[in-house]
């Protein structure tokens, strides 16, 4: 899957959002993104690489505000975190530094 649907990189690395928040980044391991307020529908949230490639996925159960990425099996470098709701409309995304 393309997560940043035909943007192109730098144009995309220009949006962000106050929707989300996403700590600790960069990471080692493990990341946690924060949702501003919970939401009545489920989210993806997908973890993508700057050529905008899906590394995984993961979801947020309605009203749940928060969920733990796991990074362990990613390789060091930059990513994006990129939250779409059930039409695939894109809520919000922060860039996310693996060490």
């Amino acid at each position: 899957m393309d997560c940043l649907g035909g943007i192109s990189v730098e144009e995309w690395s220009t949006k962000t959002t106050s929707l989300i928040s996403l700590f600790s980044n960069p990471t080692n391991d493990n990341a946690t993104v924060k949702l501003s307020s919970p939401f009545n529908e489920s989210l993806n949230v997908y973890l993508c690489d700057i050529t905008g490639r899906e590394i995984s996925r993961q979801i947020i159960p309605p009203g749940q505000q928060e969920i733990l990425i796991n990074h362990d099996n990613v390789k060091p470098g930059q990513y994006f975190t990129i939250l779409r709701n059930k039409e695939g409309l894109i809520i919000g995304q922060k860039p996310l530094q693996k060490l």
